[in-house]
């Protein structure tokens, strides 16, 4: 079926079967024939504007970025960049970190060698500097008791005359007051020089003791001499048996002033001088200590310690010993001497 075409002969008021698809031209007509215009040229209606300011627009997509873009004052192409970058920095986050390059490996290396020698120079430097320049420690001799001043004397041809014009000669020496000069008795039995027993000096000395007595006092000893009005010889030793070296001193009494005259001998300007000649050369000696007095030993107590004390006829202090305790003999000739190196023995020990 062919449609027939439309025109004004054929428009009526709707009823002749045909769409009434035309508008009014009139706005006042509401009735009757119409004037047809075509679909495509009637204008659009126009979309409806809001005149209540109090009813906001109706929110879409587009309108939410478009407020986004004005508020920051950002474009669409910012958002691109930073979107991308932030892509960029998760991605370097899961990747973990990155290695070094090998340059960089071998920088570090180089440097930490450079730095370690160069310390190591200048440690040597400052250790051999310091090697140099410090001055050796102070070695405090290893001594019985505390003394101030020190000579020696070698034993290597001792006779009971030599031994006694030796120590004549050192006790006449300058001792300030109150102070202490050590006898170093040396050898050179060993082929080196070295500290000599106290032993074979004495019996080279003329010392008539029980060798059993002499043999205890081969432990640490000190002969020397205290400085007064008149210089005091003295001589304080250990002894390794205290028993036996008990009965051997008393054993020796009967022959230990005279035998201790060699050791300890007494300088008193006012006493007469004998002088012995020899081929050789003219000695002068000091023999206080006659042979043919007997001397009688006496208990006495003295700084708290038992001593055995020998007078002469004159009731002088001739000799006088003590065992200050049970490794220690003290041998003097005076009481003042005798209480002096007792103090220092004391606080030697202490010190110790």
């Amino acid at each position: 079926m062919t449609p027939t075409p439309y025109n004004n002969q054929n428009r009526d008021n709707g009823q002749s079967g045909f769409p009434n698809t035309g508008i009014y031209t009139n706005p006042n007509q509401t009735s009757g024939p119409r004037a047809y215009v075509p679909p495509s040229t009637a204008a659009a209606p126009e979309m409806p504007t809001n005149t209540n300011p109090d009813l906001p627009n109706i929110r879409t997509y587009k309108s939410d970025v478009a407020n986004v873009i004005q508020a920051q004052n950002e474009s669409l192409v910012t958002m691109a960049i930073a979107e991308k970058k932030r892509k960029e920095e998760q991605q370097e986050q899961n990747s973990g970190e990155k290695p070094f390059p090998i340059g960089t490996i071998v920088t570090v290396l180089i440097s930490i060698l450079l730095i370690a020698g160069g310390g190591g120079v200048i440690g040597y430097y400052f250790y051999n500097n310091q090697k140099t320049t410090t001055p050796p420690p102070i070695v405090i001799p290893k001594s019985i008791i505390i003394f101030e001043n020190e000579t020696k004397i070698s034993t290597d041809n001792w006779t009971a005359d030599g031994a006694r014009t030796d120590l004549i000669k050192i006790s006449s020496e300058n001792v300030p007051q109150g102070s202490i000069k050590k006898i170093k008795l040396t050898s050179t039995e060993t082929g080196l020089e070295t500290e000599a027993r106290l032993s074979s000096s004495m019996i080279k000395a003329g010392v008539r003791a029980d060798a059993g007595l002499l043999r205890s006092f081969d432990g640490e000893y000190m002969l020397g001499i205290f400085g007064s009005d008149s210089n005091k010889p003295f001589l304080i030793t250990e002894n390794s048996l205290y028993e036996n070296a008990y009965g051997g001193m008393l054993a020796w009494e009967k022959n230990m002033v005279e035998d201790m005259a060699n050791i300890l001998p007494i300088i008193k300007k006012d006493e007469p001088v004998v002088v012995a000649t020899s081929t050789k050369a003219t000695t002068t000696t000091q023999n206080l200590i006659p042979t043919t007095e007997t001397y009688n030993f006496s208990d006495k107590i003295i700084g708290n310690k038992d001593v055995r004390l020998a007078k002469n006829r004159k009731g002088e202090t001739m000799l006088l010993y003590s065992f200050i305790d049970t490794k220690t003999i003290l041998i003097t000739r005076d009481e003042k001497t005798f209480t002096n190196i007792l103090e220092r023995y004391i606080s030697s020990k202490l010190v110790k």
